[in-house]
């Protein structure tokens, strides 16, 4: 079995949570001998290579390379992105598409999918589907709506953009009705919990089923590096980064 995986960004480049995640899952699948190749994005501004190819861990990762106008400030959809994934789709020709996030390649991408016949699974892993600055972090004095309203996010967006509200209002709304889109495609949508579910299912909104399925660990720890199990009466310790 061959699974592609659709991402923003990939190790080494970002070590955020979605990259180790991803990271592992590659790691387990290919324990079981599932294939897995990524089809991925870069941060990196306006480089001179379009297409590179990585090896990490034996897995192949296609980092396809946006220019100056293929970010969120010039819209949602990049044809010579969605071209490339075409043509790495129909090379690959994975079994299962599984989406862990659209933000850096835009939208349009499992469209592709969806007509050469490829399945999609799509993981929320964060709720960038939401917010248009992708973490539900507002700028001072603004406060994240609830459900689908949009009204602090015009506020919020263009403290930053400073192009006028209304313009943000629209580009908000057009966001959201190609991420509702892409997102009607999947056959299956998890979350790895119940608020992250909850937040995606009312606050991009999204009808559909969230299964919900909880991260593992990242890496078996040695067994030397275990904590020793807490003695009774020992008054407990938490720890937090």
């Amino acid at each position: 079995m061959k699974i592609g995986f659709l991402t923003s960004n990939h190790l080494p480049e970002a070590r955020g949570g979605t990259e180790q995640v991803t990271a592992a899952l590659e790691r387990e699948f290919g324990a079981r001998g599932v294939e897995v190749v990524v089809i991925t994005s870069s941060d990196v501004p306006d480089s001179p290579i379009e297409h590179a190819v990585e090896q990490h861990e034996g897995v192949v990762v296609h980092r396809l390379y946006k220019r100056l106008d293929e970010w969120d400030n010039t819209g949602f959809v990049r044809p010579r992105l969605i071209g490339l994934v075409r043509e790495l789709l129909e090379r690959e020709r994975p079994d299962v598409l599984h989406v862990h996030s659209t933000a850096a390649l835009g939208t349009g991408c499992v469209a592709v999918a969806r007509e050469l016949g490829i399945p999609i699974v799509w993981t929320f892993h964060d709720l960038w589907t939401t917010c248009a600055r992708y973490f539900r972090l507002p700028s001072p004095g603004v406060v994240c709506p609830s459900a689908a309203d949009r009204l602090p996010c015009a506020e919020c967006v263009d403290r930053e953009l400073r192009v006028g509200r209304e313009t943000v209002a629209r580009a908000i709304a057009e966001r959201d009705r190609r991420i509702a889109a892409d997102l009607a495609l999947a056959a299956v949508c998890t979350a790895p919990s119940h608020t992250a579910a909850r937040l995606v299912r009312e606050c991009t909104p999204y009808p559909g089923a969230i299964e919900v399925v909880p991260h593992g660990i990242l890496r078996v720890p040695a067994p030397g590096d275990r904590v020793a199990a807490r003695l009774a009466g020992e008054p407990l310790r938490v720890g937090t980064f």
